[in-house]
């Protein structure tokens, strides 16, 4: 099984992103990425993301179902948005692989009233339950609390953690856990991870 862990930017360096991906697509069974725009707009955002990347993501992996989860909708990373799109993750899984259950869990942002509360952006994992070669199979993608840029710890960032350990516990068989945690390696929270 060969699974890709990607943030995306919202396709931001759009053209070799997409190569990489078709590219990737030859061999890969699922492609978890963060970040992920849709929109019904074909527009750009302040910083550059396409707020309708998943559509053209799609076109791109036609030989894939795709898995989205929003985080949170019509915000313009800094502001909100004059126009309708979601931001949220995605996970391609190669059409015939079984999907047995499919979701996400909200580790971060539960208190989030919109930008310039200073509370915490609503990040999530998502997760696909499959079976390889018999056994049970959770993928897991977490797209991990950005703030403050340090990727040092903070009681959220342990409490993200302490989330995803306590999620994974109750998931049955092998579990592969991935993604953008916005952590460094050397952290606490990526040390209980790990543990």
């Amino acid at each position: 099984m060969k699974v890709i862990y990607l943030n995306i930017w919202a396709g931001k360096v759009y053209a070799p992103l997409m190569e990489y991906l078709r590219a990737a697509s030859r061999d890969t069974d699922f492609l978890c990425l963060q970040e992920v725009f849709d929109s019904l707009e074909h527009r750009t955002v302040s910083w550059g993301g396409r707020a309708d990347i998943l559509t053209g993501l799609k076109e791109a992996l036609p030989g894939y179902d795709v898995y989205y989860s929003v985080s949170v909708e019509n915000f313009d990373w800094d502001e909100p948005s004059d126009f309708p799109f979601l931001h949220g993750n995605a996970i391609f899984a190669r059409k015939g692989i079984p999907v047995i259950s499919h979701g996400d869990l909200l580790i971060a942002g539960e208190d989030w009233q919109g930008p310039g509360t200073g509370l915490i952006f609503p990040h999530k994992l998502q997760y696909i339950r499959t079976e390889h070669r018999g056994v049970p199979c959770t993928i897991a993608s977490l797209h991990g609390t950005a703030y403050p840029g340090s990727k040092l710890d903070t009681p959220e960032r342990i409490a993200q953690s302490q989330k995803v350990i306590d999620f994974l516990a109750t998931e049955e068989g092998e579990k592969i856990l991935g993604g953008d945690f916005n952590l460094l390696p050397e952290t606490e929270s990526i040390r209980m991870i790990e543990r």
